[in-house]
């Protein structure tokens, strides 16, 4: 925001201010006063008066810029350079700025195809919109999408996130609000234009409202009016709090929260937070659990630590509310001991159970630790994982190191580590892979996917519990007293002064790949190894540090006469699981192989044919893909300790539990045994389950055993309160409470995956042609086939009936499709039934599918000419609708179903495995 004369003029980035972070919005509006001052230098933040700025991180502005200069070069490539105007930056003056916005208007007046860097003023807002494009042009191709309309244009804003994040939107969208100030109607589509993702293979992109990849990157699109209200809304706030005298804010520094990483002021309010002894400093406390506590009366580390059991809030469970306590109180004391000679001061550990010690595994000389370094700028902001390293046991602590510097050898060093692993676990079949917190894993099933590569391999390290978090075991038994668990922090408990290297954290490490890359680019290869060598050694102390956590771990075990885990029958039954899914795993790479073999490495180089392979080799084993994320995290919630529940938002913790009916033992038909329970959650973290839904309740394992789970549906849903009917075999009656209610098992695919799977084989066996399929129809983009001619029937051949026409085409498909596409309230449903029918009287079998059962019924109703004959315009649908309803009431008093009825209960058995009741039962 700026001050010009007798006015504010405020920018899109202040209403992203209102939004985020309303103290910021008061640091801006002071600073813009000039009640307080603010500068930065290159050696970083300095303190002027009483506002502390942060610089910028300059390697993510570099990235950014050249992210927006890939999408200029591109546009001017589409569009040539004459029809790409752009604007200068304007000096922040009135006159500049209403010169820079006539620049603007004119450009957009004269049907420039794109303006860079437009400005948009009103006087009041400024706004610079990366690009505004011509609506009917497609950015992505360089080509026209319809016909051209004169002052239509929409904006696009170059963004380096790989997703969009709600600010971003609302700068886009009070850019769209504002086009009228240069005389373009607001559009009704604005676009985020993110990196490409750069796989080798084709990858499933996060769901937009609208998306489609390109080389140079991501497109996604919102609709303007779904957003625009909320401009209205932040400049009214923003209003207001301009209009109020300027003033800084008491105190001037806030809670932390995401928008913090960007924010100018954050190294202030961190400085004030540390000063105010602020609850935000506990290890593991969250925001919402500290307004919880300030609301009860406690804002500060010692006051938290010296909390009565009686001050706890009422919507605070007693054991994290004594866990907070705990770590309030080893922080304190170890920051009595603070100097200046010995700034950390004494770090102590309390230990607060035995579950995580114990779920330790016997040590093995074959053990493994673990840790990856990624770039996240690297490849043009695409993100590269590039080193895989590792340290083993024999003869010393050795170090291995995988390297990749693109994404070709990112698959190869993936392959080579993954391959390497099993091959040494499968030496020493009581051996781990031990990491510290779960970056690795995640990476790991990333890669598998985004490659289409050793799928399987990473499945059975986690299922097989290879795999083992070192931070989960130090969070599930111990509380130390440091601010942050990072394993940086911990190394004063067992590697002191192992951090003297130039590389000391992962943002050094970053940096560091950043300056390898510029020092190869530039043909400097002795300072590109010197770089490398220093993140070589970064990363061996990363695993050296695992290795020595792991061996303290133990060693406070051992002190403490716990029993190591030990995997017996659940560890044969994983195996036995495991060896069926290899099985079925083994014959899908099979056609996975054959499928790709002899396709180019570039995707853009792939034909039609090719690239319809691909697809289908892609979708051979999607659905068990699909549902691997809900089963990861299920099999995580087993193990994980109650903050971690806490915080993770597809669960419930229930802050405490009620039994409104006993166990009622199983009667009659019913084979389970059965009780009632209401859970209670925090209302400051609501419950993600609806009445209906089918969910798990977590019940803890004894010390190093996963916990266990049962089966509920959600009888009632309210904001706070869950009411669960819990159901268990007779043998599984527990009295105690669970821990926790888990989201219910991921949808069945099958028959799906089966179907695909016996295309891929045809499809195979036929190469290198393909099948005529309707399926490898869809996949190749070719239009039906037809037997006897090319094209499809038109309505005129049929004295204009649309219906008729669709009929005719069906009867000459030639083992293809045929798609028919409309809106709400076409016929659709109607055609459906006239197709069915006569699909029937021609002797053929039909099958009816749907996301519905509703969907299905309303086709057979209209099949059995239950609805009107003909087709109604939509203003008589309604009356239809009721007359139905009225016909439908009286054929059931009547008892007067149609035919086809009794076998849909029939056939929903069937499909759930149960053996169906005959037809004339009903």
């Amino acid at each position: 925001m700026h001050r010009f004369e007798d006015r504010w003029v405020v920018s899109a980035s202040d209403l992203v201010d209102v939004v985020e972070c309303g103290h910021r919005v008061g640091l801006a509006h002071a600073l813009a006063a000039g009640l307080v001052t603010g500068e930065t230098s290159e050696n970083g933040p300095r303190r002027i008066d009483r506002v502390r700025l942060t610089p910028a991180d300059t390697t993510a502005v570099r990235h950014g810029e050249a992210h927006e200069r890939r999408w200029l070069e591109h546009l001017r490539r589409c569009f040539g350079a004459d029809g790409v105007v752009a604007i200068e930056r304007p000096a922040p003056t009135l006159a500049a700025l209403a010169q820079a916005h006539e620049r603007t208007r004119q450009a957009l007046a004269a049907g420039v195809p794109v303006v860079y860097q437009g400005a948009l003023f009103d006087g009041a807002f400024q706004g610079r919109p990366d690009f505004l494009i011509a609506a009917h042009l497609d950015p992505v191709a360089g080509a026209s999408t319809g016909p051209a309309v004169a002052g239509r244009y929409e904006p696009y804003d170059a963004k380096l996130a790989r997703h969009a994040s709600p600010g971003a939107v609302l700068q886009l969208a009070a850019y769209a609000a504002a086009l009228p100030s240069v005389g373009v109607p607001v559009p009704r589509f604005m676009h985020l234009l993110h990196p490409a993702q750069r796989a080798t293979a084709p990858e499933p992109e996060p769901e937009p409202a609208l998306g489609v990849g390109v080389g140079v990157g991501v497109v996604r699109t919102f609709r303007v009016d779904d957003v625009v209200p909320m401009v209205g809304h932040a400049r009214s706030r923003l209003a207001d709090r301009l209009a109020a005298a300027p003033a800084v804010p008491e105190p001037s520094w806030a809670e932390p929260r995401s928008a913090c990483a960007t924010c100018a002021f954050s190294a202030h309010c961190a400085r004030g937070r540390a000063e105010a002894r602020d609850l935000s400093l506990v290890a593991g406390l969250r925001g919402d659990q500290r307004q919880v506590l300030r609301a009860a009366g406690i804002t500060a580390v010692e006051e938290l630590a010296a909390a009565r059991d009686d001050q706890r809030p009422a919507t605070m469970s007693p054991a994290t509310f004594a866990g907070l306590r705990l770590q309030a109180e080893l922080q304190a004391g170890q920051d009595a001991t603070r100097t200046a000679d010995d700034p950390v001061g004494t770090v102590t550990v309390r230990m607060t159970g035995p579950e995580g010690l114990a779920a330790l595994p016997v040590p093995d000389p074959g053990d493994i630790y673990f840790d990856m370094e990624g770039d996240p700028y690297a490849l043009d902001a695409a993100g590269l994982e590039y080193l895989f390293g590792a340290v083993t046991l024999a003869d010393g602590e050795l170090f291995r190191a995988f390297w990749a510097h693109d994404r070709a050898g990112e698959r190869q060093a993936f392959e080579r580590f993954v391959d390497w692993a099993t091959e040494r676990l499968r030496a020493h079949p009581g051996a781990h892979i031990y990491h510290y917190a779960p970056y690795e894993p995640n990476a790991l099933r990333r890669l598998a996917a985004r490659h289409g590569t050793r799928e399987r391999q990473v499945d059975d390290l986690l299922a097989g519990h290879r795999l083992v978090d070192l931070y989960a075991v130090v969070r599930r038994s111990l509380r130390i007293s440091q601010p942050s668990y990072s394993i940086k922090y911990l190394e004063p408990l067992f590697l002191p002064g192992a951090r003297q290297a130039e590389v000391k954290n992962a943002t050094d490490s970053i940096v560091a790949y950043e300056s390898f890359l510029a020092h190869r680019a530039a043909g400097e290869l002795a300072a590109a190894d010197r770089v490398l060598a220093q993140i070589a050694d970064y990363n061996r102390i990363d695993c050296v540090s695992t290795h020595r956590l792991h061996r303290w771990l133990l060693g406070l075990r051992g002190a403490d006469g716990g029993t190591p885990r030990i995997d017996t029958a659940a560890a044969v039954d994983t195996a036995a699981d495991a060896a069926d899914d290899a099985l079925v795993d083994a014959a899908d790479d099979a056609l996975v192989d054959t499928l790709v073999a002899g396709l180019p490495d570039d995707p853009a180089d792939w034909t039609g044919d090719e690239r319809a392979r691909a697809l289908l080799a892609a979708a051979v084993g999607y659905h068990r893909r699909e549902n691997k994320p809900a089963w990861w995290s299920y099999f995580a919630a087993l193990t994980a300790d109650r903050a971690t529940l806490e915080s993770a938002d597809d669960c419930a913790v229930p802050v405490s539990w009620t039994v409104v009916e006993d166990w009622v033992e199983p009667a009659g038909r019913r084979r389970r045994s059965r009780r009632l329970l209401q859970a209670r959650v925090d209302p400051d973290r609501p419950h993600p389950f609806d009445r209906g839904e089918a969910v798990r309740l977590l019940y803890p394992g004894p010390p190093g055993a996963e916990g266990a789970t049962t089966d509920a549906v959600v009888e009632r849903a309210e904001p706070h309160t869950l009411l669960l009917r819990e159901s268990v075999a007779p043998d599984g009656v527990a009295r105690r409470p669970p821990l926790a209610v888990l989201p219910g098992s991921p949808v069945r695919p099958e028959p799906k995956p089966a179907a695909i799977r016996g295309l891929a084989r045809r499809t195979a066996d036929a190469l290198p042609d393909l099948p005529a399929d309707p399926a490898l129809d869809l996949l190749r983009r070719r239009p039906p086939r037809l037997v006897g001619r090319d094209d499809l029937p038109a309505p005129g051949e049929h004295d204009g009936d649309q219906i008729a026409a669709v009929l005719a085409a069906v009867s000459m498909l030639d083992g293809s499709y045929l798609a028919v596409q409309g809106p709400p309230g076409a016929g659709k449903t109607y055609l459906a039934g006239r197709l069915i029918r006569h699909l029937v009287e021609q002797g053929r079998t039909v099958g009816v599918c749907s996301t519905s059962h509703k969907a299905i019924e309303n086709a057979m109703l209209a099949a059995t000419g239950q609805p009107p004959a003909d087709p109604k315009p939509a203003d008589t649908r309604a009356a239809d609708a009721r007359a139905a309803d009225a016909r439908a009431a009286d054929a059931r008093a009547a008892d007067a179903r149609p035919a086809w009825r009794p076998a849909v209960p029939a056939a929903k058995k069937q499909r759930s495995g149960a053996r169906p009741a005959s037809a004339a039962s009903g």
